[in-house]
């Protein structure tokens, strides 16, 4: 802690826990805290969870940082991140009328066709770069409006998962344009809500907070939160902005040379652009950034990718495979690794729970093809590995029909940590890739939010030189060529699945 003068907190609200960091200038992780809670289910289809549980686990993880700090009053201003499109309903007095409705909640399939049946694609795209889905507040609304209208008349706020606990921190109710994009309600080039959409939603404009930029100081510390959570009273809150928009300013992807690939739970790749270019296919969508475009950085990314990644992964490891430990696991992956690219003619299609990129579909389904007695265990968790890889790949044809070229990208995420998909990933895309040394992304970029919403530094300098690679991988032409020759075999299976 020697020589540490001023730190910024950054808190993550994920969707299993709550992840909060202490960074200090240089982009070190000086203490850090977690906090777990669950997914509520109450039916088939069903993703919700207590805006109460998000609250104390916030108070434990800001908590855990606090405890490992010599004096609190070394934070000089916090900043948030959450979890993207859920949707917490609030009364006059702001108190939750209900569980939240988070990101993987089903419920509303039918009011999104409805309002595609009703106003067409073309009209949702124009109006806010990408389509209604399940689990947005634009469906949620239109879900509770039918189901629950009780609640939905006593419905005075409509809030974003990171800006309630904004509101239990300051008594504020605002929110910023990466997370505001994610609600299907924006006007994602005037960054604005759209009253043509809200109309549609019958979503009244005075249940959304006000729009601010991701680095404006929005309220400071309540005496009773601040005492919750072992925090100096007034300490600056600045907006923060939506998890992704975290991740990708914490990468340092903050310009159209860089792609951001994540392999959690799901895939995902970001590409950073300075116009809000639309994919009128509806492909993959487009949001805002953390960063504001006046300045010249990007202030709008393509977000696109595989639903299944991770997903599909422990899935094979464990009920195809039968790995008990970690131990087995490590073993089973180093054998993966060893089998030649390609997996000897083995193709698997990882649409486990459907697909999005680049086709949306709910109800597709993934497969093993082409299976022969020469096929054993590492050959079938090869597969797995190249199949994420190349739906990762096919999904970046979207990207580049909207014009993307960048010259490297950064991968991130659990998956990172397996070094043949590190590996697989450079090949795949022919491009040099950076294994990001940061953990916690989402948090450390809240905190570079914070530093620069209260005048410490500006936030895209400071992650340009925070980034470092504890990797750098050189793509393999030879392996490349298998790649792309494995890419057109993916297409056909995939294509003979819908």
């Amino acid at each position: 802690m020697d020589g540490v003068t001023e730190l910024t907190l950054g808190i993550d609200l994920g969707t299993s826990s709550v992840k909060a960091v202490a960074v200090d200038r240089h982009g070190r992780v000086v203490a850090n805290g977690a906090a777990a809670y669950p997914i509520l289910r109450p039916q088939s289809g069903f993703a919700e969870q207590d805006p109460a549980a998000w609250w104390d686990a916030v108070v434990a993880a800001v908590r855990g940082v606090v405890d490992h700090l010599p004096d609190s009053s070394m934070i000089a201003a916090a900043g948030l991140s959450g979890q993207m499109h859920g949707t917490v309903l609030l009364d006059e007095r702001g108190a939750p009328l209900r569980p939240a409705v988070i990101w993987p909640d089903q419920r509303a399939s039918r009011e999104v066709d409805a309002l595609l049946s009703a106003y067409g694609e073309a009209w949702f795209l124009a109006h806010t770069g990408g389509l209604p889905a399940t689990g947005f507040q634009i469906a949620t609304a239109r879900w509770i409006q039918t189901h629950e209208p009780a609640e939905w008349a006593r419905t005075r706020h409509m809030l974003l998962p990171k800006d309630y606990i904004r509101w239990r921190l300051t008594g504020v109710m605002a929110t910023d344009p990466s997370d505001a994009c994610g609600s299907g309600l924006l006007d994602i080039r005037a960054r604005a809500w759209s009253a043509e959409v809200c109309a549609a939603a019958d979503v009244h404009p005075w249940m959304l907070p006000e729009i601010q930029p991701s680095r404006a100081v929005m309220g400071r510390l309540q005496p009773a939160a601040a005492d919750a959570l072992g925090l100096p009273r007034g300490l600056p809150v600045v907006n923060g902005a939506a998890d992704t928009a975290c991740s990708v300013l914490c990468a340092a992807a903050t310009s159209p040379d860089t792609l951001l690939v994540t392999l959690s739970t799901g895939g995902q790749m970001v590409w950073p652009q300075h116009d809000a270019t639309i994919d009128t296919a509806g492909r993959v969508y487009t949001f805002c950034s953390a960063l504001d475009p006046i300045s010249g950085a990007a202030g709008w990314y393509v977000l696109g990718g595989p639903l299944a990644a991770g997903l599909a992964l422990n899935w094979a490891l464990e009920r195809v495979v039968g790995v008990r430990s970690a131990g087995e696991r490590d073993a089973m992956l180093e054998s993966a690794g060893a089998v030649e690219p390609g997996a000897k003619g083995l193709t698997f299609v990882p649409a486990l729970v459907g697909e999005r990129t680049p086709r949306r579909d709910p109800h597709a389904r993934g497969v093993f093809h082409g299976l022969s007695a020469e096929h054993g265990q590492p050959e079938l968790v090869r597969a797995v590995l190249e199949g994420v890889a190349l739906a990762l790949l096919d999904g970046y044809a979207a990207f580049e029909a909207l014009g993307a070229r960048p010259r490297r990208f950064v991968v991130s995420g659990g998956g990172a940590h397996i070094a043949v998909w590190r590996r697989m990933l450079a090949d795949a895309f022919a491009l040099p890739a950076c294994w990001l040394a940061a953990e916690d992304q989402s948090a450390v970029g809240a905190a570079a939010l914070a530093g620069d919403g209260v005048g410490l530094y500006s936030a895209v300098e400071a992650v340009q030189a925070w980034a470092s690679c504890r990797e750098t991988i050189t793509p393999d032409p030879a392996a490349t060529a298998v790649y792309r020759e494995r890419l057109q075999v993916y297409r056909r299976v995939r294509d003979g699945l819908m």
